[in-house]
This record gives structure tokens, sequence and C-alpha cells, in this order.
């Protein structure tokens, strides 16, 4: 009895041990991120025609401080930041931040991910710490 439970004990961890080995490949960015204070400038683009440059215009009140995801729509650019989700235009004119934080109506707290329907008009936000 004790070698059946040993022998069942040895298959169970060698079979986490082969599930949990498995190799992820790293996804490729399809946006290419620039540091325009570290390059005084200058960058080059990859040669590639779809490749569009809109520098986003700099509003003090919103700063962007980090980038966790950008999305796109015919005529904008979201940038989620951990605090914010900025809205542009496709010429980099910045529009508005969307929501705010906080715990009320219309406010989050920890902003996770978002996501946009372009045929309802509607932005998705998932708040991590407010639960909404």
């Amino acid at each position: 009895m004790i070698t059946i439970k040993y022998a069942f004990t040895i298959i169970l961890m060698l079979s986490v041990i082969a599930v949990s080995c498995t190799r992820n490949e790293p996804k490729q960015n399809k946006y290419v991120i620039q540091d325009m204070q570290k390059s005084a400038g200058e960058f080059s683009l990859p040669e590639k025609p779809e490749v569009t440059y809109i520098p986003l215009e700099f509003n003090r009140e919103y700063p962007i401080s980090s980038v966790a995801k950008i999305m796109t729509t015919r005529n904008d650019i979201f940038v989620l930041g951990y605090d914010y989700l900025l809205q542009y235009n496709r010429e980099g004119k910045f529009i508005k931040c969307i929501g705010s934080q906080g715990k009320g109506p219309g406010e989050y707290i920890d902003l996770l991910d978002a996501s946009i329907s372009e045929s309802s008009g509607r932005i998705f936000i998932v708040d991590g710490m407010g639960l909404k």
C-alpha cells in the first residue's frame, strides 16, 4: 500500500513538473516606444511603410509617466497608465482624461486594463481595487 502512495506521489510530481516547464514565447510589441529625452530628439523607426509617427501633445495636468497599453480607433489614440486613461486625436492633440481616481461613480482606484468598443462607442475599464 505504501509503494502505491509513493508511486502516485512521484507520478503526480512529474506531471506537475512537465506541465510547468512549457516555454512561453514573448509577445512582439507592435508599437515603438522611444524616450525622446534620452535620444535628444533623434531616433529611427523600423523600415515598415505602415508605421506612422504621431507626437502626443504634452499636457501639464496629465503628464505621461508610465504606459501600460496603447489602443487606437479610427479617430483616437488612448494611452493607459497605471492611474490614468488619456484620449488623443489621430493628430496627437490631447482631448481629455477619462474618469479620475477616487471611489465614486466614474472614478477608479487602480487601473488594470481598458478596452474600447468602437461599434458601441463605449470604453470598458478594469479597476483592480474598486472591483468595478
